[in-house]
């Protein structure tokens, strides 16, 4: 029954592990991308910036300025095989201790939907991206593993990262970002006619100086199992041991009554 219990207890407890939770500290991080389905609704990418320490002045609305590394990319809708989806991928801020900022501006035309919001995912790892034989494929199975959000045009909206690691039991990871969002109105100072391009303002930069790590951890290891195992199994040993010798002094203790009794006759 020990035996069985204690088998019983490790398999429940590879079946339900326990979380660890640790936080490591980042200055900088590895530097995440940003995956744009901007042509999903026809929004032209228009400019991109790095700031630091606080934007003071606005940021550099020129259409010519792209100062951000980006690629553009073009691979078949996971959804949809017919068609081709289209991407904007950038690679993403790095130095929390410097408060960087990656400011993206777009532009779409009013007149094509009474709605706007551009999709947008996230990977943890930019160089990743780069070294992998196949962008394309690497951005399509992003797209159907990665959760997406969305920012709204007419508005700055201003995201700020923060990322989880889960160690599993095998030991692999997934890291999981955890997004929080804020939007102020643009107050567009444009004629009317020119108002008619609605213009997104978006901001990325890492809202948490610490990594949550989350470790998943078995309470009871395999080898307190086998400890209880043993202890089971000797126990039982010296028990059978006992039992054979408390037989033997039966025997011989019968056996010495019987050659003591006078009435007893030897064959």
């Amino acid at each position: 029954m020990v035996a069985y219990n204690a088998i019983s207890d490790y398999m429940s407890s590879r079946r339900h592990p326990v979380t660890s939770i640790t936080y490591r500290p980042m200055d900088v991080y590895p530097a995440p991308g940003i995956v744009v389905f901007s042509s999903d609704i026809n929004a032209v990418f228009l400019s991109c910036g790095h700031y630091y320490d606080d934007i003071v002045a606005p940021p550099n609305l020129d259409p010519n300025y792209k100062n951000c590394t980006y690629m553009n990319v073009s691979y078949p809708n996971p959804y949809f095989p017919e068609r081709n989806r289209k991407a904007v991928v950038f690679k993403g801020p790095t130095k929390l201790n410097r408060k960087e900022i990656l400011f993206m501006n777009f532009s779409l035309n009013l007149t094509a939907r009474n709605f706007s919001g551009i999709e947008y995912l996230l990977f943890h790892d930019w160089e990743e991206f780069i070294s992998s034989p196949s962008q394309k494929e690497f951005v399509r199975q992003c797209d159907i593993k990665n959760p997406t959000w969305t920012f709204s045009g007419g508005m700055l909206t201003w995201i700020k990262l923060a990322l989880t690691e889960t160690f599993n039991l095998d030991g692999s990871y997934y890291p999981a970002f955890n997004v929080e969002d804020s939007m102020v109105k643009y107050n567009d100072p444009r004629s009317q006619e020119e108002k008619m391009n609605e213009l997104f303002f978006v901001m990325f930069e890492w809202g948490d100086k610490f990594i949550t790590e989350a470790h998943l951890v078995v309470t009871i290891s395999p080898w307190n199992t086998v400890g209880v195992l043993c202890g089971v199994f000797l126990t039982l040993f010296k028990a059978g041991e006992f039992v054979t010798k408390s037989i033997r002094w039966l025997i011989k203790a019968r056996q010495g009554n019987r050659n003591d009794d006078p009435n007893h006759k030897k064959s």
